[in-house]
Protein backbone atom coordinates (compact mmCIF):
# COMPACT_ATOMS: atom_id res chain seq x y z
CA UNK A 1 0.00 0.00 0.00
CA UNK A 2 1.29 3.64 -1.00
CA UNK A 3 0.47 6.33 1.25
CA UNK A 4 0.71 10.01 0.06
CA UNK A 5 0.45 12.95 1.67
CA UNK A 6 -0.27 15.93 0.90
CA UNK A 7 1.96 18.59 -0.84
CA UNK A 8 2.73 22.04 0.86
CA UNK A 9 1.11 25.10 -0.88
CA UNK A 10 4.01 26.22 -2.19
CA UNK A 11 5.42 23.06 -3.57
CA UNK A 12 1.63 22.75 -5.84
CA UNK A 13 2.84 26.14 -7.64
CA UNK A 14 4.16 25.86 -11.23
CA UNK A 15 6.75 28.77 -12.74
CA UNK A 16 4.74 31.78 -13.63
CA UNK A 17 2.43 31.39 -10.50
CA UNK A 18 0.42 28.43 -11.93
CA UNK A 19 -1.45 26.14 -9.69
CA UNK A 20 -0.72 22.71 -10.11
CA UNK A 21 -3.87 20.27 -9.11
CA UNK A 22 -2.80 17.07 -7.56
CA UNK A 23 -5.66 14.90 -6.03
CA UNK A 24 -5.89 14.76 -2.71
CA UNK A 25 -5.08 11.41 -0.35
CA UNK A 26 -7.97 9.14 -1.16
CA UNK A 27 -9.30 10.40 -4.22
CA UNK A 28 -10.08 8.42 -7.48
CA UNK A 29 -7.61 9.24 -10.39
CA UNK A 30 -9.17 8.40 -14.24
CA UNK A 31 -7.64 5.74 -15.99
CA UNK A 32 -5.61 4.16 -12.96
CA UNK A 33 -7.15 0.76 -11.05
CA UNK A 34 -6.17 0.19 -7.97
CA UNK A 35 -4.76 -3.72 -7.28
CA UNK A 36 -7.10 -5.45 -5.65
CA UNK A 37 -6.32 -6.74 -1.91
CA UNK A 38 -6.20 -10.69 -0.98
CA UNK A 39 -8.62 -11.40 1.02
CA UNK A 40 -6.42 -13.56 2.92
CA UNK A 41 -3.31 -10.63 3.50
CA UNK A 42 -5.84 -7.88 3.66
CA UNK A 43 -3.94 -6.94 7.17
CA UNK A 44 -0.79 -6.73 5.12
CA UNK A 45 -1.69 -4.77 1.72
CA UNK A 46 -0.49 -8.15 -0.40
CA UNK A 47 -2.80 -8.30 -4.04
CA UNK A 48 -4.01 -11.28 -5.44
CA UNK A 49 -0.82 -11.75 -7.40
CA UNK A 50 1.19 -11.32 -4.33
CA UNK A 51 -0.51 -14.16 -3.07
CA UNK A 52 -0.84 -16.54 -5.84
CA UNK A 53 3.32 -16.15 -6.27
CA UNK A 54 4.10 -16.51 -2.37
CA UNK A 55 1.70 -19.59 -2.84
CA UNK A 56 3.60 -20.80 -5.67
CA UNK A 57 7.14 -19.99 -3.83
CA UNK A 58 5.34 -22.04 -0.83
CA UNK A 59 4.43 -24.93 -2.80
CA UNK A 60 7.80 -25.09 -4.84
CA UNK A 61 9.54 -25.04 -1.22
CA UNK A 62 7.83 -27.87 0.01
CA UNK A 63 8.21 -30.07 -3.06
CA UNK A 64 11.77 -29.04 -2.81
CA UNK A 65 12.00 -30.34 0.96
CA UNK A 66 9.97 -33.28 0.29
CA UNK A 67 12.50 -34.51 -2.61
CA UNK A 68 15.40 -34.20 -0.57
CA UNK A 69 14.04 -36.12 2.36
CA UNK A 70 12.90 -38.48 -0.11
CA UNK A 71 16.24 -38.93 -0.87
CA UNK A 72 18.15 -39.88 2.01
CA UNK A 73 17.88 -42.52 4.23
CA UNK A 74 15.69 -42.82 7.94
CA UNK A 75 17.16 -44.13 10.90
CA UNK A 76 15.51 -47.12 10.56
CA UNK A 77 16.39 -48.01 7.12
CA UNK A 78 20.17 -47.37 7.86
CA UNK A 79 19.93 -49.76 11.13
CA UNK A 80 18.57 -52.35 8.96
CA UNK A 81 21.37 -52.09 6.78
CA UNK A 82 23.77 -52.48 9.43
CA UNK A 83 21.91 -55.56 10.86
CA UNK A 84 21.93 -57.06 7.11
CA UNK A 85 26.01 -56.09 6.54
CA UNK A 86 26.64 -57.42 9.96
CA UNK A 87 25.01 -61.20 9.09
CA UNK A 88 26.39 -61.55 5.53
CA UNK A 89 30.10 -60.58 7.15
CA UNK A 90 29.77 -63.36 9.90
CA UNK A 91 28.71 -65.75 7.38
CA UNK A 92 31.47 -64.83 5.31
CA UNK A 93 34.40 -64.11 7.16
CA UNK A 94 34.90 -68.16 8.93
CA UNK A 95 34.85 -69.15 5.25
CA UNK A 96 37.90 -66.75 3.55
CA UNK A 97 39.91 -67.79 6.80
CA UNK A 98 40.61 -71.22 5.39
CA UNK A 99 41.13 -69.75 2.31
CA UNK A 100 43.87 -67.51 2.79
CA UNK A 101 45.59 -69.52 5.28
CA UNK A 102 46.32 -72.44 1.66
CA UNK A 103 47.45 -69.54 -0.30
CA UNK A 104 49.94 -68.45 2.45
CA UNK A 105 50.88 -72.11 2.19
CA UNK A 106 50.87 -72.66 -1.47
CA UNK A 107 52.66 -69.37 -1.71
CA UNK A 108 55.42 -70.15 1.23
CA UNK A 109 55.92 -73.28 -0.33
CA UNK A 110 56.79 -72.05 -3.79
CA UNK A 111 58.85 -69.68 -2.20
CA UNK A 112 61.02 -72.33 -0.46
CA UNK A 113 61.25 -74.53 -3.53
CA UNK A 114 62.31 -71.61 -5.83
CA UNK A 115 64.92 -71.02 -2.45
CA UNK A 116 66.40 -74.29 -2.65
CA UNK A 117 66.32 -74.27 -6.53
CA UNK A 118 68.31 -71.14 -6.47
CA UNK A 119 71.21 -72.78 -3.82
CA UNK A 120 71.24 -75.51 -5.86
CA UNK A 121 72.04 -73.29 -9.08
CA UNK A 122 74.44 -71.31 -7.00
CA UNK A 123 76.52 -74.18 -6.04
CA UNK A 124 76.71 -75.75 -9.85
CA UNK A 125 77.49 -72.40 -11.50
CA UNK A 126 80.32 -70.90 -8.79
CA UNK A 127 81.42 -74.19 -8.53
CA UNK A 128 81.41 -74.76 -4.20
CA UNK A 129 79.06 -75.44 -2.02
CA UNK A 130 75.82 -73.42 -1.40
CA UNK A 131 73.72 -73.74 1.35
CA UNK A 132 70.36 -73.44 2.45
CA UNK A 133 69.36 -72.61 6.04
CA UNK A 134 65.65 -72.40 7.78
CA UNK A 135 64.88 -71.54 11.07
CA UNK A 136 62.17 -73.35 11.67
CA UNK A 137 61.37 -71.01 15.42
CA UNK A 138 61.53 -68.01 13.70
CA UNK A 139 59.96 -68.73 10.73
CA UNK A 140 63.17 -67.28 8.29
CA UNK A 141 65.33 -69.04 5.63
CA UNK A 142 68.69 -67.63 3.97
CA UNK A 143 70.65 -68.57 1.43
CA UNK A 144 74.46 -68.33 1.83
CA UNK A 145 75.26 -66.13 -1.00
CA UNK A 146 72.76 -63.35 -0.30
CA UNK A 147 72.72 -61.64 3.26
CA UNK A 148 68.96 -60.85 3.16
CA UNK A 149 66.67 -62.98 5.85
CA UNK A 150 63.08 -64.06 4.63
CA UNK A 151 60.22 -64.44 6.72
CA UNK A 152 57.89 -66.61 6.69
CA UNK A 153 54.12 -66.83 7.45
CA UNK A 154 54.31 -67.14 11.12
CA UNK A 155 50.49 -69.25 11.11
CA UNK A 156 52.53 -71.72 8.89
CA UNK A 157 54.20 -74.18 11.11
CA UNK A 158 57.46 -75.61 9.28
CA UNK A 159 59.57 -78.59 10.18
CA UNK A 160 62.69 -79.57 8.90
CA UNK A 161 64.59 -83.17 7.95
CA UNK A 162 68.16 -82.54 7.31
CA UNK A 163 71.45 -84.98 8.20
CA UNK A 164 73.16 -84.51 11.18
CA UNK A 165 75.87 -82.44 10.34
CA UNK A 166 73.93 -80.02 8.75
CA UNK A 167 72.12 -79.59 12.14
CA UNK A 168 73.02 -76.68 14.58
CA UNK A 169 70.58 -76.36 16.84
CA UNK A 170 67.41 -77.44 17.67
CA UNK A 171 65.34 -74.42 15.66
CA UNK A 172 67.89 -74.11 12.71
CA UNK A 173 69.05 -76.62 10.18
CA UNK A 174 71.19 -76.53 6.34
CA UNK A 175 70.48 -78.82 3.23
CA UNK A 176 73.85 -78.65 1.64
CA UNK A 177 74.49 -78.19 -2.32
CA UNK A 178 77.11 -79.53 -4.19
CA UNK A 179 78.81 -78.02 -7.37
CA UNK A 180 77.85 -81.37 -9.37
CA UNK A 181 74.22 -80.45 -8.19
CA UNK A 182 73.80 -83.40 -6.05
CA UNK A 183 72.89 -82.11 -2.27
CA UNK A 184 72.91 -83.86 1.18
CA UNK A 185 69.17 -84.26 1.04
CA UNK A 186 66.39 -83.54 2.99
CA UNK A 187 62.57 -82.26 3.21
CA UNK A 188 60.85 -79.23 4.43
CA UNK A 189 57.46 -79.63 5.99
CA UNK A 190 54.82 -76.80 5.73
CA UNK A 191 51.31 -77.29 7.68
CA UNK A 192 48.54 -75.25 7.69
CA UNK A 193 44.70 -74.88 7.26
CA UNK A 194 44.79 -78.65 7.87
CA UNK A 195 47.26 -79.21 5.13
CA UNK A 196 50.56 -80.43 4.64
CA UNK A 197 52.76 -79.32 2.07
CA UNK A 198 56.38 -80.62 1.56
CA UNK A 199 59.75 -79.81 -0.15
CA UNK A 200 62.06 -82.48 -1.04
CA UNK A 201 65.75 -82.57 -1.85
CA UNK A 202 67.07 -85.66 -3.50
CA UNK A 203 70.50 -86.15 -2.11
CA UNK A 204 71.74 -88.08 -5.43
CA UNK A 205 70.76 -85.35 -7.97
CA UNK A 206 69.88 -82.37 -6.16
CA UNK A 207 66.70 -82.43 -7.51
CA UNK A 208 63.79 -80.33 -5.90
CA UNK A 209 60.46 -81.16 -6.04
CA UNK A 210 56.76 -80.22 -4.34
CA UNK A 211 54.41 -82.80 -2.90
CA UNK A 212 51.42 -82.65 -0.57
CA UNK A 213 50.76 -85.56 2.18
CA UNK A 214 53.80 -87.15 0.91
CA UNK A 215 52.56 -87.93 -2.21
CA UNK A 216 54.81 -86.05 -5.06
CA UNK A 217 53.17 -83.82 -8.00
Amino acid sequence: MIIREPLPPEARRLPGGRRLALPDAGAEVPGLTRPTPCPHRADRGYSLGQAAAFRLSGTRLRDTLEGVRDLGFTLIEMLIVLVISSIVMATLVPNFGPAIARAQLYSATRDVASALRHTRGQAMLKGQDALFELNTIQHTYRVSDRPKVYKLPPEIELGLFTTTTETLDEGTGRIRFFPDGSATGGRVTLIAAKQTRVVDVNWLTGEVRIGEDDSDQ
